[in-house]
């Protein structure tokens, strides 16, 4: 990209993301992956027993304040138009690791307490994929391959700026959840009602927004690039096995986000009420 939503290119600067040496972004990002779990955790045990036991709560609440970095990052891009992030590689996505770290853990909780969600151990199981190729193979890769590294990078750091407005809408579900197991009614619980829907359609737009409309020029250059170049040679269009491994992760993360694109704008339709549908998928 040069700036323009629709004029992705893999021949770019690499230097927009990529501030420093790979050496140093990856001593980087060591350090904010690190940073970025302990924070997770601290502040969801914080919440926990500070303010109320209420896990889902407190992982919304944590993953609030963690996932701010991801929409600032947003913010100053798209409003300096010069084509460059604010953050370096090493800080934008060591923290995107280090959260996605802390929601592994949060995972293993909703297992302990009998919850299993398939799409969600999918979408951990890539996200370790994309850390483990990382921490140990990104310093190692060919130069020719750092672009698609940087291709992967960008649209995650993009796609995690919907993280911020999910939490807040999941902060809002357990608050009125309290409100419904106190049986409150009236002025608390109408309010309450309100922001779930306020912050239900924030996260709908956003949602679409950053993992799809705003996901459609890597799509585009995905499927002219390193699939046409796979179909038609039938060989590896990378020079690094492991540049394989985590563009293909990335090729399930984003049909993924594709299917959850489908629930997210039927919650929208049910909010408006132009649905019947009465429940949509919990994310």
């Amino acid at each position: 990209m040069t700036g323009s939503l629709f004029a992705f290119e893999y021949e770019y600067d690499v230097t927009r993301s990529l501030h420093g040496s790979r050496e140093e972004e990856v001593a980087i990002w060591f350090k904010y992956v690190a940073v970025w779990t302990v924070l997770g955790v601290l502040l969801h045990a914080g919440y926990y027993l500070l303010v109320s036991k209420d896990h889902i709560a407190a992982n919304a609440a944590s993953s609030c304040l963690s996932n701010a970095i991801f929409l600032l990052n947003w913010v100053a891009y798209h409003w300096t138009g010069g084509g460059k992030h604010m953050f370096c590689i090493g800080i934008a996505c060591g923290a995107c690791s280090g959260y996605e770290v802390y929601a592994l853990l949060n995972e293993m909780v909703h297992l302990a307490r009998g919850r299993f969600r398939a799409d969600m151990m999918v979408h951990h199981a890539v996200a370790l994929v994309f850390i483990v190729g990382s921490g140990t193979m990104f310093t190692r890769v060919d130069e020719g391959d750092i672009k698609y590294w940087m291709f992967v990078w960008e649209s995650l750091t993009f796609s995690m700026v919907s993280n911020l407005t999910l939490n807040l809408r999941n902060y809002s579900l357990a608050c009125l959840k309290r409100i419904d197991d106190a049986g409150q009614q009236g002025t608390a619980h109408k309010s309450a009602t309100v922001w779930v829907n306020v912050l239900s359609m924030l996260f709908g737009v956003s949602f679409l927004w950053v993992r799809v409309v705003e996901q459609l020029p890597f799509i585009v250059a995905c499927l002219t690039g390193p699939v046409a170049s796979a179909i038609k040679n039938r060989a590896n269009p990378f020079v690094s096995l492991s540049t394989a491994a985590v563009y293909s992760a990335w090729m399930v993360l984003t049909a993924l986000n594709l299917y959850w694109a489908v629930y997210v704008f039927n919650m929208g339709l049910r909010v408006l009420g132009l649905s019947k549908q009465k429940k949509s998928k919990q994310l």
